[in-house]
């Protein structure tokens, strides 16, 4: 049996997608960069360099919220700065199509046949899905990401069949979607303690969410660019620090280590 705080087992893994475990979409951080210094109204005195540096800091700590989230907040930028007041769906609608022409080649390698899918994931992903899934520990999926877009994602890398039906993502219909949210229903339908779940993802929002509910939370450092060379990112590493997570990985490739630092031991 695998233990977790208090003695209690560890039932329940809840996982983020992009940079967590899909790198299908590695670089939409300098996406979403280049479209705030696009939109934003540069101002007397800014410096490309002040405004990349404001704006990456922006798309950092909100790493792992609903794109819409994001796009509100381009659109405050753009009310600060002067600018015309747009609707962030109209800006979301942009980003999306600026993602996906970066995309388009990724899924089309893997779609020939030309590229395994493993080459698009998180070093050791799929070694540890099949670790938890081995040990009887129930995985959850929960991303910022569009729902709609995350079941394509994942059926593309061929990881439907570690999650069944449990993907959440945004809706349209529902604006106030957080991974807090499936969180705490996850506590309680399942009928567990937050000592008894895992919570690993790239971003602050979701480490913030597990600290919540004293779930172990396990900060995944991965270079946005995939650059699959074992290092951890400094900035991400600094932001998942300051959310509270218990310990820092930058892949899954040293599968001990992961585990344990998943299930704090056996």
């Amino acid at each position: 049996m695998t233990i977790g705080r208090g003695g209690r087992p560890v039932t329940h893994a809840i996982f983020d997608f992009d940079g967590t475990l899909s790198l299908l979409r590695s670089g939409w951080t300098s996406v979403m960069l280049q479209q705030f210094l696009d939109v934003v109204p540069m101002q007397s005195g800014d410096t490309t360099e002040d405004r990349s540096a404001l704006f990456g800091s922006d798309i950092a700590r909100t790493t792992g919220s609903p794109t819409l989230h994001q796009m509100q907040l381009l659109a405050e930028r753009v009310i600060e700065a002067g600018g015309e007041h747009r609707d962030p769906e109209e800006y979301k609608r942009d980003y999306l199509r600026r993602l996906q022409e970066m995309m388009r080649r990724r899924v089309s390698a893997i779609e020939s046949g030309s590229v395994a899918p493993d080459a698009w994931l998180v070093p050791g992903s799929r070694a540890l899905l099949d670790a938890l899934t081995t040990r009887g520990i129930e995985l959850v999926l929960a991303s910022g990401t569009d729902e709609g877009a995350v079941w394509q994602e994942i059926a593309i890398l061929d990881l439907d069949s570690y999650f069944g039906g449990r993907v959440y993502g945004a809706r349209d219909n529902q604006p106030s979607f957080d991974k807090k949210t499936v969180i705490d229903r996850l506590l309680a339908n399942a009928w567990i303690q937050g000592a008894q779940l895992a919570v690993l993802g790239d971003g602050p929002v979701e480490i913030r969410a597990a600290k919540t509910v004293d779930a172990r939370a396990v900060g995944v450092a991965t270079s946005d660019v995939g650059t699959r060379d074992g290092r951890i990112d400094p900035e991400k590493a600094r932001e998942l620090g300051a959310a509270g997570a218990d310990v820092i990985v930058p892949d899954y490739q040293c599968l001990d280590v992961v585990l344990a630092a998943v299930l704090g031991g056996r």
